[in-house]
C-alpha cells in the first residue's frame, strides 16, 4: 500500500490537503470476459479429468505387468530334504515341523525347554509312522 498526497477543491476556491490511501498490486489483474472465464474453467476441468483418466490407465497398466512378471508360488519338494528347526516346540515352529514331517522331511528340532521338546516330539510321532528318534 502507498499513500499518496491530493488537493481536493472545495467550492469556495481553497484548495484542502488530504492523505488517501491507494492500493498498489504487484500484478496487474486483467478481467477476462466471462465467456472467457467460462471456456477457462471448462478447460481447467478436462485438464483434470484427462490426467485422472491417464493415472488411473497407467495405475492399471503397472499392476498387470506387476501380475504377469512375478513369480507364481511354486511347492518346495521336501521328500527326503533334512531340516533344522530352531524353535519347534512351540508355536509357528511346532506347525511348520508338522507340516514338514507330512510331506516326508527329516527334521531335527532345537528348543530352549526339555519338557516341550518331549511334548513335540510326541505330538510328531503321532504325524509320522517312520521312525522317530529322540
Amino acid at each position: 500500500m502507498t499513500w499518496q498526497a491530493c488537493q481536493v477543491a472545495s467550492e469556495g476556491g481553497r484548495g484542502n490537503l488530504s492523505i488517501v490511501r491507494r492500493e498498489r498490486s504487484l500484478f496487474r489483474r486483467s478481467v477476462a470476459p466471462p465467456q472467457l472465464q467460462k471456456n477457462l474453467s471448462l478447460l481447467s476441468d478436462m485438464f483434470y479429468l484427462i490426467a485422472l483418466a491417464l493415472f488411473i490407465i497407467l495405475a492399471l497398466v503397472v499392476s498387470i505387468a506387476c501380475y504377469v512378471v512375478s513369480d507364481k508360488p511354486r511347492p518346495i519338494e521336501v521328500n527326503g530334504a533334512r531340516v533344522v528347526l530352531t524353535g519347534g516346540s512351540d508355536g509357528l515352529g511346532l506347525c511348520l515341523a508338522q507340516q514338514l514331517v507330512q510331506k516326508g522331511a527329516h527334521i531335527v528340532i532345537i528348543a530352549r525347554n526339555q519338557a516341550k521338546l518331549a511334548k513335540a516330539v510326541d505330538l510328531l510321532k503321532q504325524c509320522v509312522k517312520s521312525e522317530v528318534r529322540d
